[in-house]
């Protein structure tokens, strides 16, 4: 019994990860050269980058953001615009990431596309050739052209960009979907009293 706890306990911490930041205002969250309201202002780097530190290393599962600021700047009505904001611009992010991750796969096709039809010119032509000067330059080219796209291809597919991409659209896709939660320094203290309470219990 104690061991498929402690399973129950493992899996919902990788169900449901915790990221907690703290904040000083607001704006913190946002661009310091973007003077447009929360709902259109664009995201700080720093605290995306934050973020990506955070998480992308790892992201099993799901996330609870919680930023922590000072009770008196509590504004119920702003945390609402700015959580819309965050998940529109998430998944704005991960569609232009999806798109870019299509454009080299399509660039892939074409390049294995373009190598097959090399070598296969190479392989219909050249046999119907009398030896000669030509046969020997068609050998020359196509041979070489239609491998380098095959392989260019082939790993503009399976490899390279596309992986570091494809991290990326999940992270966002996490972020988009994640549960974003405003609370004071006092009510994460509240809260941190409390679990030790009930972990007492068990």
């Amino acid at each position: 019994m104690a061991e498929k706890k402690k399973e129950e306990m493992e899996k919902a911490v990788v169900e449901i990860r915790d990221v907690s930041i703290a904040l000083d205002r607001y704006s913190d969250i946002f661009s310091d050269f973007d003077p447009r309201p929360f709902s259109k202002r664009e995201l700080s780097e720093d605290f995306l980058k934050e973020l990506e530190r955070r998480i992308l290393t790892d992201v099993r599962g799901n996330f609870e953001i919680r930023f922590y600021l000072p009770k008196a700047l509590r504004d119920e009505k702003a945390e609402d615009i700015i959580i819309k904001r965050l998940k529109a611009y998430f998944r704005a992010t991960m569609r232009e990431i999806e798109k870019q991750d299509e454009g080299i796969k399509k660039s892939g096709i074409t390049f294995i596309i373009t190598g097959i039809i090399a070598l296969a010119i190479y392989a219909f032509l050249v046999p119907d050739l009398t030896m000669g000067a030509v046969p020997t330059m068609l050998e020359i080219l196509l041979v070489p052209i239609g491998w380098f796209f095959m392989w260019e291809g082939l790993g503009k597919i399976l490899l390279g960009e596309r992986d570091r991409l494809k991290k990326k659209i999940d992270f966002y896709k996490k972020l988009s979907k994640a549960n974003f939660i405003f609370l004071s320094e006092a009510e994460n203290v509240a809260g941190a009293m409390q679990e030790k309470a009930e972990a007492a219990k068990k």
